[in-house]
């Protein structure tokens, strides 16, 4: 299970190069630098979807949890 300090890391960190990658991209398409221009736009897509799928496995971590807790207070 992920803490919420972990949770809140996985997902920030990868917007957060996601974010410094987009900035790059553009500098490199103002420059007319095509092939880095592809490069920064796949490398953007890629830790955001990391970031989406971590954020995915955190919320179902998060129902499984509410689901047992709920189960372990209900009368038998």
């Amino acid at each position: 299970m992920l803490t919420r300090l972990e949770r809140f890391k996985l997902i920030f960190v990868p917007q957060l190069i996601a974010a410094g990658l987009v900035l790059a991209t553009f500098k490199r398409w103002q420059d007319h630098d095509w092939l880095w221009t592809v490069v920064g736009i796949i490398l953007v897509l890629v830790f955001s979807a990391i970031s989406i799928a971590t954020w995915h496995l955190a919320e179902e971590q998060k129902r499984e949890r509410m689901r047992e807790r709920m189960r372990a207070e209900a009368p038998h």
